[in-house]
This record gives structure tokens, C-alpha cells and sequence, in this order.
């Protein structure tokens, strides 16, 4: 039972610990971070070059690279060009859209052709297509069904994604972290006000992926690779967007648990009344 301890604080950082614990459960069983070198050459050095925050939560628009098995097993990541009712043609060594040119390939052999992206599928095409000398291709061999995509990139973080030209991912990923520590620390602070069925897994979990995120932007600094520490804000945003959240929700949810979480934490007065006896 509860006695003088204030139920709100309990309860708002058994809420803050779900969601500040939750990335480190969802990273592994998601793969929101991947340094995945990718069957497909066209992306096999930016994948090894690269963190790149994925999502099993499939979400398909023009543009996004997404990630596959192929009929050999094998991992592939590619691009989609064109969803279904699309229409894709490829004249003249250019790749068009409903009539709108894409990109030009000239090293390319690819049948002269059109066709209509099906219902099922979607019509992915690599940025990089050299293949001077290959069999000739055609249209029909991009299409794959959309129920075989398993992922999704959300975002593509390398040592170009500098603090100077993002400056809003590097903040945020800094600020995450302050906030773990901050967070951690005030559990500590205030251990008495807890009860300890949620004082201690709390603690655990938060203190749990604070350790990992230093370490992994530890492992960034040292090694170069400036990329990691944004990619740690959106390792934390991808879980929530996993649950169903926009980005903009996600990121307003996770501010708003962990503005009132610090608050309850750290109220020298109970929110809402000493609690009672038979709180």
C-alpha cells in the first residue's frame, strides 16, 4: 500500500520509465540501428559507412529506401520509385514516373518499356545501376511485393551528418541524453518518495539505456563517426513512431512524459494533496 508516499509521482515515473526504457527493449527487436552491409552493391558502402535508423513498421512512400529478403535469402536495400497505380517507364536511358524523368542510366541495358505498379507491389529501382555489358533487363524485374519488405530507413546518419549542417539532430541527441541523466539522477534524489516496486525497475531500466548511450556516443566521438549521437535521439523517436506516432507526435510525447515525470519527481509538495491514508 501506498501510505505517505504521493501516488502521482509513483505514477508518472512508472510512465516515464516506460518510455525512456522502452528504445533499448525496442532497438534490438526492431533493428531501429543497422550498420547492415547490404547484399546490393549500390548500397553495400553506404551501409557500412553509415548508421541507419530503420523500423520493421513498413512505411512506404516515393523515395524511401527500404529493406527486403530476396528469393536467395539474402538482405537487400533498395529504393522505392513508384507505388501502386504508378506509372513507370524507362525511354531512352531514363527512368520516368507518371512521365516525370527520375534519373538517367547510361551504362544501363534495360528494355525500352512501360507498366502500371500492381496493387501488391511496389516498384523499387537503385540509385546506382552500372552494368555495362550485363543481360538486358526489363521493368518487371523491379517490382516486389510489399509482402516481402521488412523494414524500412527512416534516416541515413554518416561523418556528412555534421553538428555544423544539422545542428537541431545533434541537439536533440545531446538533450536526450542530459535528459536520461537528469531523469536517473533525480530517482536517486528521491528514493524516499518511491515506492520501491517502481523505484527500482525504474532506476534499472533508465540507468540501462543511459549506460548505452553513453557508451555508444563514447564509441561515436572516439572513432569518428558523428553520425551516432543523432542517431541515439532517433533510435528513442523510432520506438515511439513504432507504437503508431508521427515524428512530431513522438517527439511532443516523449517532451511532455518527461517534463511531467521531472516534475513529480522533484515537487517538494504533492501534486494533488497529501495523500491520504487509504491511498
Amino acid at each position: 500500500m501506498l501510505t505517505s508516499l504521493r501516488i502521482w509521482p509513483n505514477l508518472l515515473c512508472l510512465l516515464a520509465g516506460i518510455v525512456f526504457g522502452f528504445p533499448l527493449i525496442h532497438a534490438p527487436l526492431n533493428h531501429p540501428v543497422s550498420r547492415m552491409a547490404s547484399a546490393n552493391p549500390a548500397y553495400r558502402e553506404l551501409s557500412q559507412n553509415a548508421f541507419m535508423v530503420m523500423s520493421n513498421r513498413i512505411e512506404l512512400s516515393r523515395g524511401r529506401l527500404v529493406r527486403y529478403t530476396d528469393a536467395a535469402g539474402q538482405l537487400q536495400i533498395t529504393r522505392v520509385q513508384g507505388m501502386p497505380g504508378d506509372q513507370i517507364g524507362f525511354a531512352g536511358q531514363t527512368l520516368a514516373v507518371n512521365a516525370q524523368p527520375v534519373a538517367d542510366y547510361p551504362q544501363l541495358r534495360m528494355a525500352q518499356g512501360s507498366l502500371i505498379v500492381p496493387q501488391d507491389a511496389v516498384f523499387c529501382f537503385p540509385d546506382i545501376a552500372a552494368d555495362i555489358g550485363g543481360n538486358e533487363r526489363n521493368l518487371q524485374q523491379y517490382l516486389i511485393p510489399a509482402n516481402v519488405l521488412n523494414g524500412s530507413v527512416l534516416y541515413v546518419l554518416n561523418n556528412d551528418s555534421t553538428a555544423a549542417a544539422n545542428p537541431e539532430f545533434f541537439g536533440y541527441g545531446y538533450g536526450l541524453l542530459l535528459a536520461y541523466l537528469i531523469v536517473f539522477l533525480a530517482l536517486a534524489r528521491n528514493k524516499d518518495r518511491l515506492h520501491p516496486a517502481v523505484y527500482y525497475p525504474v532506476r534499472w531500466v533508465v540507468g540501462l539505456n543511459l549506460l548505452v548511450w553513453v557508451l555508444l556516443a563514447g564509441y561515436g566521438i572516439h572513432g569518428g563517426l558523428s553520425g551516432i549521437v543523432p542517431s541515439i535521439y532517433f533510435i528513442f523517436l523510432s520506438a515511439l513512431a513504432y507504437l503508431g506516432l508521427s515524428a512530431a507526435a513522438a517527439s511532443s510525447s516523449a517532451l511532455a512524459v518527461g517534463l511531467f515525470a521531472l516534475l513529480a519527481i522533484f515537487a517538494d509538495k504533492p501534486i494533488l494533496g497529501q495523500a491520504g491514508p487509504n491511498s
